[in-house]
């Protein structure tokens, strides 16, 4: 499933690996990228799309499109705040769902919701604006994952888990039934979550404990 934009033509904001995932997802549903920006001028991947890496360049591609996908999957704060800017420019945040992941019917997707490869978002699942939901990814039933969340892949979200505003749930990390996970905190890679994690806070280890 995808929200189109009414011709096609979407600029991508941000030209690393997430750009490159999402690139085979908007091919595969026809389409057309007109451009990837990013600003570092190294950045030429995928080979074949037009790149820029000025804001005046940016702003020229800006009025050939009418749809976006923010590709910056470090920082959610940040993805929130160039979604935000994009849209004051007119353009329309779009989502991409893989064919191979399963989203339930009960469950609400936010705007700009990025769905990578088997990902599974159960039933009456809340998703916010401008996630991540990454390739083998599950998000139980009825969780409530804020905006500009990024969920990493393999990663495991149990049921009736809520997740604050841009937090990171690391690879393969696991999410216990019932936990609150705090807005920008970051739960490492392989992690299982006990308890519930105070905002801002990053957790590792198995039970997860504070690192700061």
């Amino acid at each position: 499933m995808l929200i189109k934009s009414k011709d096609g033509e979407v600029l991508l904001y941000g030209g690393g690996g997430q750009a490159l995932v999402l690139r085979s997802i908007l091919q595969s549903q026809g389409l057309s990228i007109r451009a990837i920006f990013d600003r570092n001028p190294e950045m030429s991947r995928p080979v074949g799309e037009t790149f820029v890496h000025s804001q005046e360049e940016l702003d020229a591609v800006i009025n050939e499109c009418t749809g976006f996908f923010v590709c910056i999957a470090g920082d959610g704060e940040v993805r929130l705040q160039v979604a935000k800017q994009l849209t004051e420019r007119g353009l329309t945040p779009l989502s991409a769902i893989h064919k191979t992941a399963y989203v339930s019917s009960s469950a609400r997707v936010g705007r700009g919701a990025q769905i990578l490869t088997r990902a599974v978002v159960s039933e009456d699942v809340a998703i916010g604006h401008h996630c991540i939901l990454n390739t083998n990814s599950v998000v139980d039933h009825e969780c409530q994952i804020g905006d500009g969340v990024h969920v990493m892949g393999g990663a495991c979200i149990t049921g009736e888990v809520v997740v604050g505003r841009s937090a990171i749930i690391g690879t393969n990390a696991t999410i216990l039934p019932r936990v609150r996970v705090g807005e920008r905190a970051f739960i490492g890679a392989g992690a299982v979550v006990t308890r519930d994690v105070p905002p801002g806070a990053v957790m590792a280890g198995v039970p997860a404990k504070p690192l700061r």
